[in-house]
């Protein structure tokens, strides 16, 4: 796991601990909203993997 996926996760954890609450969750994490939007972004923006079934 990267230190970016770490950051992501961490920041996702506070954000559901303060009730979804941006600016309580960036006050605590020290970043600014701005940072914290980026981040959340940046993780829904990854890719999945995704299997296929290669047809028969």
């Amino acid at each position: 796991m990267s230190i970016e996926q770490l950051e992501r996760r961490h920041a996702q954890r506070v954000l559901d601990h303060v009730g979804g609450n941006k600016v309580r969750a960036a006050e605590i994490l020290g970043i600014s909203r701005t940072h914290l939007y980026q981040l959340l972004k940046a993780a829904t923006e990854q890719p999945r993997e995704t299997v296929s079934k290669a047809d028969d």
